[in-house]
């Protein structure tokens, strides 16, 4: 992964909200959860995930009458999303945050259309929530998405920040991550109107906001690193789980789709002069957009996307090998190398920036 800028933040009240590196040499380790809510029932609130963007896990989303399946309602690939009304927040039961583990959090959202004055509509993932639906929260950090208020951007998506309560007092602050009201279609996928408006928005990040353990989150969107916050005086952190959050006025619902929870891990990626007989060292140069092959044999390879598609393949000669990648686009692969001499396969998570 590339080094990422550092972006320094000015901040109010005695909140922590330092500078910091952001989370780099990081790959997929594993993806936990998904829903695309497609096997959700019309109109009725959404149940357990249905992983069908990969993940094993049996979490389950609360209970709440606020939320639904929206049927018509869909980013990419479907026909539905999760739909909120006003208020509340609707938690990832089952899903507990390990402040030793790394995070990805994916998921395109689809704010409210309009503004109302004092309570702008926005939408928002909230990291460390409670498992309620009370939606004057005063713990951990909430991400927004927030609607233009007056000239370019009004009544549509236009700044993602962070805001967060620290301390004993639980005093509250924010900060802006990311204006991008001047240039709207940079991040969305469905065009610029409030009806049709959707943001990749991915989260990563580890720690639990404590001096100890820092909470790092780097922000993207549409895969294009936008800044990095550091927590280290959290006020308390509920229980450590993920809510999706709406707020404002608006007759619009909000919504969510294609959200995936996965953990990450370091990248392991020195490369061995001298591989067994049996071996096969594989490598990604993000730099150059290449994968380097290590191996004694010739060898087939096979690419797939996170939805197991096979986007990519060949056959590759022996000894060191390159597998230009530059036509991909950006998102995480697997690539699947089978020794043809052996009946060796070895595989590789890479992320293409």
């Amino acid at each position: 992964m590339k080094t990422k800028i550092i972006i320094a933040f000015s901040i109010l009240l005695s909140a922590q909200f330092a500078n910091s590196q952001s989370i780099t040499g990081k790959v997929l380790s594993r993806v936990l959860a998904s829903d695309n809510f497609e096997s959700q029932t019309d109109w009725d609130r959404c149940g357990i995930l249905n992983n069908q963007l990969g993940g094993t896990e049996n979490y389950s989303w609360y209970y709440w009458g606020g939320q639904l399946a929206w049927p018509g309602v869909s980013a990419i690939g479907g026909n539905k999303g999760m739909g909120i009304v006003w208020g509340g927040v609707v938690p990832l039961t089952g899903f507990v945050f390990d402040a030793d583990s790394t995070y990805q959090i994916d998921c395109l959202i689809h704010p409210t259309g309009g503004n109302d004055g004092s309570w702008n509509n926005n939408i928002g993932i909230h990291i460390y929530a409670t498992n309620n639906t009370d939606i004057w929260q005063n713990s951990g950090v909430r991400v927004r998405i927030q609607n233009g208020e007056t000239g370019t951007g009004f009544g549509n998506p236009s700044t993602l920040l962070a805001e967060w309560w620290s301390g004993a007092n639980k005093d509250y602050a924010n900060s802006t991550v990311k204006d991008f009201s001047t240039t709207p279609t940079v991040y969305s996928i469905d065009g610029t109107a409030g009806a049709n408006y959707w943001i990749p928005l991915k989260l990563v990040l580890k720690g639990d906001g404590t001096l100890a353990k820092p909470l790092i989150i780097d922000y993207y969107l549409k895969d294009s690193f936008v800044g990095t916050t550091s927590f280290d005086n959290l006020s308390t952190l509920g229980d450590k789980t993920i809510g999706f959050v709406r707020y404002g006025n608006s007759n619009d619902h909000a919504a969510f789709d294609n959200f995936v929870l996965s953990t990450l891990k370091t990248s392991l990626t020195t490369a061995v002069t001298k591989p067994k007989a049996s071996d096969t060292q594989l490598k990604y140069n993000n730099v150059n957009r290449i994968l380097e092959v290590n191996m004694l044999n010739a060898a087939t390879y096979q690419i797939y996307n996170m939805s197991g598609k096979l986007v990519l393949n060949g056959v590759i000669s022996s000894n060191n090998s390159l597998v230009k990648v530059e036509k991909l686009d950006k998102g995480i692969f697997v690539l699947k190398v089978s020794d043809n001499s052996n009946a060796t396969n070895k595989t590789l998570c890479f992320m293409v920036q």
